[in-house]
């Protein structure tokens, strides 16, 4: 369920969404195979290179990297209510 949200959500977000969500998918990914984040450059990307992606990513995540994704497009959401 969550991934299936995930998927749907993303397609309307701004590249710099997209950005923050693969670097907080990324982070997570590190996170639980190493232990701690490693520096990692988001290499570059169109907008619908970043939205291939992370719909890639989200088939393969685990339920940290889902997580992760969905807390960046929360606080997103909260923001872009707050600046209303």
């Amino acid at each position: 369920m969550l991934r299936d949200r995930l998927r749907g959500e993303i397609v309307v977000r701004s590249h710099r969404q997209r950005q923050e969500v693969l670097r907080a998918m990324e982070q997570a990914r590190q996170k639980r195979l190493h232990g701690r984040t490693v520096a990692w450059q988001l290499p570059a990307m169109t907008s619908s290179e970043l939205l291939r992606e992370i719909k890639w990513r989200l088939d393969a995540s685990s339920l940290e990297e889902a997580t992760a994704a969905a807390r960046v497009l929360d606080s997103a959401r909260r923001r872009a209510r707050g600046a209303r």
